[in-house]
């Protein structure tokens, strides 16, 4: 049976794969990121620290990592599908989204406009990857990592482990 450290750290280790992945597609392929995939990247970004803060914590502590991981990787399921949903209706939401000023405000695009600044827009052409789209893959990898986290939380360990 893993380790909760070994399964924390895998998944910080996916969810960085993951960005690093989209950052050399905007890069390699130019594909600019919308503000829903901006959102994602957040996610992403966010669940690769905590889970990655938490593994290196007292181990009676991986669960608390785990469960704000897994609400995390809910939010990019949500986020993800919205994403899919607005990709496939795409003469409803041909303008500038609200959204996307809101992202390119913040400080963390004003610093690094390279991972987290939005393009302008929605109406830009779904990209595919192995003959998926972006937004699935994000789903796929969302969903992934929920039912990892999920199935860690569901495992029956002691709560005092040298007391078994």
């Amino acid at each position: 049976m893993k380790s909760s450290r070994s399964i924390l750290l895998a998944i910080a280790a996916l969810c960085i794969v993951l960005f690093a992945t989209v950052l050399y597609l905007q890069a390699a392929r130019d594909v600019p990121p919308c503000p829903l995939c901006i959102v994602q990247r957040y996610l992403l970004a966010t669940l690769a620290l905590t889970c990655g803060c938490f593994a290196c914590l007292d181990p009676r502590l991986h669960k608390a990592g785990a469960a704000a991981g897994l609400c995390l990787a809910i939010g990019g399921i949500g986020i993800a599908a919205r994403h899919l949903w607005q990709q496939n209706r795409l003469d409803a939401f041909c303008d500038v989204d609200p959204l996307e000023k809101w992202l390119n405000a913040m400080p963390s695009a004003q610093l690094l406009p390279l991972l987290f600044k939005a393009d302008e827009g929605l109406c830009a052409m779904p990209t595919s990857l192995l003959g998926m789209s972006l937004p699935q893959w994000s789903l796929l990898g969302f969903i992934v990592i929920a039912l990892g986290l999920l199935r860690y939380l569901a495992r029956q360990e002691p709560l005092v482990p040298w007391l078994a």
